[in-house]
């Protein structure tokens, strides 16, 4: 004889984490909250129930499919955790390695109840959360401008040392020139009616 189990009692995740989660910001503390409550039939809370839990993290799309190495799921509540006689959890959960880890796939938390700590709960069950990609880090971009070019993020030259390049520019011009360049803008002052001066030390 076969015998059918109903689920009496059903957990049920009432906070999502985020869409995409970057797991290196924020500090070693920083983690998803994944919040659940025990409803009946009736989608109603129960109360008085402890329920011990067993959290996993699952590949989306493949319910069935858990992440091979669970030690990237990190709960930072009491272990295990459990909804309490209030019937809600407040679970705190950090996932450690990155999507582009694992074929670029997003990740589920399933929340169920644990059966080696209380084989009686076998008629709650589990529920599965909304998919979370995690990454590293944001990416830093570049400000431009309203014309799309790019704005210099290096020491912007201060008005003394513009000051000083151009006196040097301007004393510079005041020297009278000399070798070939002298000569040249000699030649070229004179014209075609002035004699160049090395001509007249040449007759």
């Amino acid at each position: 004889m076969i015998h059918v189990m109903f689920s009496r009692h059903r957990i049920k995740v009432t906070t999502q984490p985020p869409p995409v989660w970057y797991k290196d910001e924020g500090g070693r503390d920083k983690a998803i909250a994944v919040n659940a409550v025990l409803v009946d039939e009736n989608d109603q809370p129960v109360r008085n129930r402890e329920v011990p839990l067993k959290v996993m993290l699952l590949y989306e799309g493949d319910t069935e499919m858990e992440v091979k190495n669970q030690t990237i799921l990190k709960i930072a509540n009491e272990h295990p955790p459990k909804i309490d006689r209030t019937g809600k959890v407040a679970l705190r959960v950090r996932i450690e390695e990155v999507s582009k880890n694992h074929q670029k796939q997003s990740f589920v938390v399933r929340v169920g109840p644990d059966p080696a700590y209380n084989p009686g709960n076998c008629d709650i069950s589990a529920d599965i959360s909304t998919a979370v990609t995690v990454r590293s880090k944001r990416n830093k971009r570049r400000k431009t401008g309203k014309d799309g070019e790019e704005i210099p993020t290096g020491p912007v030259p201060t008005a003394a040392a513009a000051t000083a390049g151009g006196g040097t520019a301007t004393a510079n011009a005041g020297k009278p020139k000399t070798g070939s360049g002298a000569t040249s803008t000699a030649l070229t002052a004179s014209g075609g009616g002035a004699v160049p001066a090395t001509q007249h030390l040449m007759r």
